[in-house]
């Protein structure tokens, strides 16, 4: 179908917003609500793209006017070309896609989006169907980056004990479960649950967990690494353990390892977001500084200051009420999964991940900003690399406001290789040809493992 959109009675001002495989996607001025509406129309037309389309009104229809999920208007057929067509509330915003950026999303939008679009996918499944694409293109918004919304069910099919039945669908892979990728599976509410889990991890750092900034990240080289590679580390500061712990849990390769049910992730949101809402605390710079993250132009939580013209210093939120609510949810997140299977990180994502909600329970882990914010370290290493010999990279590192007491943790960029030192240079296996990338940090004695902001990479090959 060409761009030029096709008249629909009712419908005016017609004009192209998107093209898929098999559909169309046109925005329109209904004239009977005056209002945009989008209206997506079916391009292929042999049965099985009838079917599935048939298949996506019918889940849509199911929902109304749901706030989590783009809301179905109707349907009909266009009259010269026999092409069905259904309506739905237009998005201005566009995808969370658009809206992430390289740096991710405020962690507190993250987690408002990992509860809506959370809540949407259980409904769906309670209805016994299968979202199947869950991914930052899928999630619209409106006009402000906000209030975002489940959408594009053009994969989704119904299932039958949490399972999909015959057909092999289309597969976004840097999103997709192991399993689906290998096509040990069609999907799954499992699966599903990976796939919300990929997508809260690029929201928050700006990529699918298995992409690799400026990295090979073809198909091919990001299905060996789904199925075959370890989760590498988060990295990103500010991100509460709990929240880690949930999305590691979401990405196990195991389906059974993961969380039940949305539902059940949901859960673990609400204590996370509890956390988020208690973790602002004054910094000596006269601002506050808010755990749930300034990264991103879209939905920054208004920051109070610490002593301005609006009134007196806000009251500074317990250690120990912050810590109860992180343990809280690290527990719950425990229940969820098979027992050790939170406990296997510990040589994938640099040590963080592999904390016992217990030892979070009676202190700070490095990723629980605030709580000991006066003992984080200014600025960021510099790091430079230098080939020794053909094997091997010595990457070298210089800060400026160093103590004597301060030590530093790095780990190589795009993958799970990491460690500690109090020297500033290490010497890495890496043959002559490749290029490495590694990040660097300072540890400040008496913060607890409070860290600075990682450094800028540097690469070597």
């Amino acid at each position: 179908m060409s761009a030029q959109a096709p008249s629909i009675p009712g419908y005016g001002d017609g004009k192209l917003l998107g093209r898929g495989g098999y559909a169309v996607v046109y925005l329109y001025r209904d004239e009977s609500r005056g209002e945009e509406v989008a209206v997506k129309v079916l391009t292929l037309l042999d049965d099985s793209a009838r079917g599935q389309f048939a298949d996506e009104i019918r889940v849509l229809s199911s929902f109304g006017d749901d706030p989590l999920i783009v809301p179905y208007l109707g349907q009909g057929t266009l009259a010269d070309r026999q092409q069905p067509y259904f309506v739905m509330r237009y998005c201005p915003g566009g995808s969370l896609s658009k809206w992430v950026g390289a740096y991710g999303l405020p962690v507190a939008q993250v987690v408002e989006t990992g509860l809506r679009i959370g809540r949407a996918l259980e409904a769906v499944h309670r209805r016994s169907w299968l979202h199947r694409d869950i991914k930052p293109s899928n999630i619209l918004v409106d006009e402000d980056g906000r209030a975002p919304r489940l959408s594009d069910f053009g994969i989704a099919t119904p299932s039958r004990n949490g399972q999909a039945g015959p057909g092999d669908p289309a597969v976004s892979v840097a999103w997709s479960a192991p399993e689906v990728i290998t096509k040990a599976s069609r999907g799954s509410v499992a699966s599903d649950v990976y796939a919300l889990g990929a997508t809260l991890w690029h929201l928050l750092v700006g990529h699918a967990p298995y992409e690799i900034p400026g990295g090979d990240n073809s198909p091919e080289a990001l299905e060996r690494r789904v199925v075959g590679s370890g989760l590498p580390g988060l990295g990103r500061d500010g991100v509460p353990t709990a929240l880690e712990h949930l999305l590691r849990s979401m990405l196990e390769k195991d389906p059974a390892a993961r969380p039940r049910r949305a539902a059940d992730v949901v859960a673990v949101l609400e204590l996370i977001d509890a956390q988020l809402q208690a973790a602002i605390v004054p910094v000596t710079s006269g601002a506050a500084q808010d755990v749930r993250g300034a990264r991103g132009p879209v939905g920054s939580v208004p920051i109070p200051t610490a002593a301005g013209p609006a009134g007196p210093e806000p009251a500074k939120p317990s250690k120990r009420r912050v810590l109860i609510v992180c343990g809280a949810a690290l527990l719950v997140v425990g229940g969820l999964v098979a027992a050790g299977s939170l406990s296997r990180h510990g040589t994938s994502g640099g040590g963080q991940a592999s904390r016992s909600a217990s030892a979070v329970a009676t202190g700070p882990g490095a990723q629980d900003a605030g709580v000991l914010g006066d003992q984080v370290p200014p600025g960021t290493p510099e790091v430079t690399a230098t080939r020794i010999s053909s094997a091997t990279l010595r990457f070298t590192w210089s800060y400026s406001a160093r103590e004597a007491t301060d030590s530093f943790s790095w780990r190589v960029v795009g993958t799970s290789r990491s460690g500690a030192t109090s020297a500033t240079s290490i010497d890495l296996s890496d043959p002559a040809g490749q290029r490495m990338c590694i990040q660097v940090r300072v540890v400040r004695a008496g913060g607890e493992g409070q860290g600075s902001s990682w450094s800028a990479a540097g690469c070597g090959s």
